[in-house]
């Protein structure tokens, strides 16, 4: 390996749920200490750290990428739940047709009504020309995503709602103003959501993962982590 003498240590965010799928790669990286969080606690330790800041209240995250995750912040601090899945969303059967929720928000549905110019275009993360295509995918994404968000709004109460992952920024934007419009409207729901807090781009969207990775070693050596509550 080349020089490491002014690396403190390597962050990782990751989707896995297996530590052996790390293992090749942690061995690599020796001597420098690794350290592995997954990929909704990292965004979030990003928008805390360097973004959006702590939340009264607390904060979701909602990262869309081949799956729907998100995370959760309370008091300051990222939750994971008892064993570390907490925001799983994907699985979770929305809309009227009661299906799962990646499979109509997740980036392999919106790649399945695209051609192979729009594909390419998607895959820069840049903002891209919105297509007929895209405006249908938004249409229907926004109503089972909001589906999800309330269920987990209810019971959290976040001071704020962000959405982030892999969506170019402009879609984002599209998708959030098409989510005001479902929360708002009682010919499209029978009910609103006046309680809700506002949904908000995330800060770094997709470099938010990355980035609160890399700060993952500042925490062990420098900064008081945010990973455990204050005592």
């Amino acid at each position: 390996m080349a020089k490491t003498a002014n690396i403190i240590g390597v962050g990782i965010g990751t989707d896995t749920h297996d530590p052996s799928d790390l293992a090749p790669l942690v061995a690599a990286l020796a001597p420098l200490p690794v350290f592995v969080q997954r990929e909704s606690v990292v965004a979030i330790l990003a928008e805390r750290t360097l973004g959006i800041g702590a939340v009264e209240g607390g904060l979701i995250y909602i990262i869309i990428g081949d799956t729907v995750r998100a995370g959760l912040m309370v008091r300051g601090v990222p939750f994971g739940g008892v064993h570390g899945r907490a925001g799983e969303l994907g699985s979770m059967l929305t809309g009227v047709d009661r299906v799962p929720l990646d499979s109509v928000v997740g980036l392999e549905a919106l790649r399945g009504r695209l051609d192979e110019n729009e594909r390419q275009a998607l895959a820069t993360g840049v903002d891209v020309p919105i297509s007929p295509a895209m405006l249908g995918w938004i249409k229907d994404a926004a109503g089972h995503l909001l589906d999800a968000i309330v269920a987990a709004a209810g019971f959290l109460a976040p001071g704020a709602i962000m959405i982030g992952g892999d969506l170019p920024p402009n879609l984002i934007r599209a998708l959030i103003a098409q989510l005001t419009i479902e929360r708002s409207d009682t010919a499209i729901r029978p009910f609103t959501t006046p309680w809700l807090s506002p949904v908000e781009p995330a800060t770094f969207s997709k470099g938010g993962i990355a980035l609160g990775a890399a700060l993952l070693p500042y925490f062990d050596r420098l900064l008081p982590s945010p990973l455990s509550p204050p005592v």
